[in-house]
């Protein structure tokens, strides 16, 4: 039976990570501390300094060679299993399931160790718990979060490649469609003096964009694909040219063309996207021999020829308009390097680990100067990051957006898929005592906060993950304390 000191001490160590959240809240909401910028400062001090500093720090003590290898396999095997089932779930799952199953991955598998999770077990089960969260969280920063961000850039790369190219007949039409029905050119009078075309034109809107994912394609960071995507045009651009109305029309909607068709000797010129009638020309020798019949003639011809160049076209689509495989993994690959080289907590727990390894092997320790220097910045992690949680709490229009459904999903999943799946991983290693009960209450912790901030980049569930985080937090202490009551204590 737990007992009344033990409730304490866990609420000792939490209460403190509630108050600081619970100011950050009214700060915001009742108080109007601060504006939307000086937010947007606070948060950024705290992901590049405050919570880097604390990641190192904890870090950097650890014996590398003494570590608790069984514990740190189960981890990943726990990982490892929960990919497998999302993977062949994929297979038979024919809408959004990749989407799935990158939001389904980081509910049961990336909890808040750091913030919640080390003071919390430490008061649990004692200090020596502190070192083996430090290597699940070494893991998280190092791999996990990765690995994560690779699935993101994955699901990017291939809706702003969808958007950048036709990809199918159907998709060629719908492109010819929207241009022929803001593009209307009329033959008018046809007088001895010359040939009078009136053009309606309205602006021709950029089909490549999709606003239902206006979050990932609006952004600057799409820079990277955008270049290397412009260097792939530069060779493919001349390979195929999709006809509308007698004109050819590049298949390559953000390389500026000129495409010409000639009539007789009445020349149009298109160009910029999609072709926008700039020039028109007519010699005057040619209005004597034009008159209604050979118009006729002309526009039937053209649109004869229109059908066998879009028939012919359309093999010609998906083998040359879209990128290899190899150029698409390239793309990725790139992408996910240069945000790595972006991540503050990924350097620090790089070198946390670097240092670990050779002061653990020469027996030194760290220079006072850099330690005080590092230490003075970490004292403000915990209650900052809390701090910053308050504020996205209540800077969200709702603390639970996402509908009743989502909710049960996601602390199902959090609360109880995420910890049967290490006990599992656990048991089949034979990981027995307090070392088997931290590493399930580990994965029973609440929701971290960096699966939030990429689902929120990337636009994918990010009303899901708030309210994970938010109802995680409330739920920490009273789960914490079933679990603990459940594994005896």
């Amino acid at each position: 039976m737990i007992k009344g000191k033990d409730v304490y001490n866990i609420l000792e160590s939490i209460m403190p990570l509630y108050v600081a959240m619970l100011l950050g809240y009214g700060s915001i909401k009742w108080w109007k501390m601060f504006t939307p910028d000086q937010c947007i400062g606070i948060n950024r001090f705290v992901a590049m300094f405050a919570v880097p500093t604390l990641t190192f720090i904890y870090i950097s003590p650890i014996n590398p060679y003494h570590m608790n290898w069984r514990f740190i396999v189960a981890d990943i095997l726990q990982k490892i299993v929960t990919l497998i089932c999302l993977f062949l779930w994929n297979i038979f799952t024919k809408r959004d399931g990749f989407d799935w199953s990158i939001t389904i991955f980081s509910l049961i598998n990336l909890p808040n160790t750091l913030v919640v999770g080390i003071p919390l077990l430490n008061a649990m089960y004692g200090e020596f718990t502190v070192s083996l969260l430090i290597q699940i969280l070494v893991m998280q920063s190092v791999l996990w979060y990765n690995v994560v961000l690779l699935m993101y850039e994955y699901r990017a790369a291939k809706l702003f490649i969808s958007q950048q190219f036709v990809e199918t007949n159907e998709g060629s039409q719908k492109v010819e469609n929207e241009i022929e029905s803001n593009v209307d050119v009329e033959l008018g009078e046809i007088g001895n003096n010359g040939v009078k075309l009136s053009h309606s034109t309205s602006k021709v809107s950029n089909l490549t964009r999709v606003d239902a994912f206006s979050s990932y394609t609006n952004s600057p960071q799409n820079n990277d694909f955008e270049e290397m995507l412009d260097i792939w045009k530069k060779f493919q651009k001349s390979r195929s040219c999709t006809s509308i109305g007698g004109v050819k029309i590049s298949p390559y909607p953000n390389l500026k063309s000129n495409s010409e068709k000639i009539i007789g000797k009445t020349k149009i010129n298109f160009s910029g996207r999609f072709g926008t009638p700039q020039e028109i020309e007519a010699s005057k020798g040619v209005n004597e021999l034009v008159d209604k019949n050979s118009s006729a003639k002309v526009i039937e011809l053209e649109e004869h020829e229109n059908e066998e160049m879009h028939e012919e076209g359309n093999v010609d689509n998906e083998q040359q308009m879209l990128p290899s495989h190899d150029m698409m993994t390239k793309l990725i690959l790139v992408r996910v390097w240069r945000k790595m080289l972006k991540n503050p907590n990924l350097y620090a727990a790089v070198l946390a680990i670097v240092w670990a390894f050779i002061a653990s092997r020469l027996d030194i320790k760290m220079p006072s100067i850099i330690h005080d220097s590092i230490t003075i910045i970490s004292h403000t992690g915990l209650g900052m990051s809390m701090f910053s949680l308050g504020i996205f709490m209540a800077l969200q229009p709702k603390i639970i957006a996402c509908g009743k459904t989502s909710v049960t999903m996601s602390t199902v999943l959090r609360f109880l898929v995420g910890p049967l799946l290490f006990a599992a991983t656990s048991a089949s290693l034979g990981i027995r005592g307090v070392v088997f009960k931290v590493g399930i209450i580990q994965a029973a912790l609440p929701q971290g906060i960096v699966p939030f901030v990429f689902a929120k980049e990337y636009n994918l569930h990010a009303e899901i993950f708030n309210a994970a985080v938010s109802l995680g937090l409330a739920l920490a202490f009273p789960i914490t304390i079933l679990y603990y009551v459940i594994l005896g204590a």
